[in-house]
């Protein structure tokens, strides 16, 4: 069975931070396995059905919930305006390894594709550690939140004020 995921923000990083409640909520942990983390990344399009790491079991996900915590304490450090402690985030950066291509599509247009390493947990989280990265040099914090969906305190990027609540279980919901 594949777990249901809240997709309430849009973009990886905060989805990711969604995957457990935080601290004033109640425990609610949704990367409980290392398929979990599989099936999370998955249904964010950071792997594709034919990729099935192997790893020693449970060091997936061991390193994703490090992960996890690392970023938790940055964008909480970065909303409330002080230091960032950034060499946690930097040794999971540190560990990852990608390649850069330049793709035209076949209709003309240009985009980035992005091929990690995986031969670690570390270089298979790098997507996310790179979005983490980010977010906390580039992103608008001041339309970071917590939003209130079913009894969870969940983390948001409101990009527009003015949009109706989302299904956070629905990645493209408007």
């Amino acid at each position: 069975m594949v777990a249901q995921f809240p997709m309430l923000s849009g973009g990886t990083v905060l989805d990711f931070l969604n995957t457990s409640a935080s601290e004033d909520t109640p425990a609610s942990e949704l990367l409980s396995s290392d398929q979990s983390v599989v099936e999370w990344m998955r249904a964010k399009h950071l792997l594709d059905a034919a990729t099935l790491p192997r790893f020693e079991s449970g060091r997936l996900v061991r390193a994703a919930r490090a992960l996890r915590e690392t970023i938790r304490r940055a964008v909480l450090q970065r909303k409330s305006g002080g230091d960032v402690d950034i060499e946690s985030l930097n040794a999971f950066l540190n560990r990852g390894s990608y390649r850069v291509s330049l793709l035209r599509e076949s209709n003309g247009h240009l985009h980035l594709a992005y091929e990690y390493e995986r031969a670690t947990p570390e270089q298979l989280l790098a997507p996310i550690a790179n979005a983490a990265a980010e977010l906390l040099a580039v992103g608008n914090f001041n339309l970071i939140r917590k939003c209130e969906c079913e009894a969870r305190s969940l983390w948001c990027y409101e990009k527009a004020k003015s949009r109706a609540p989302r299904n956070p279980f629905e990645e493209n919901s408007q």
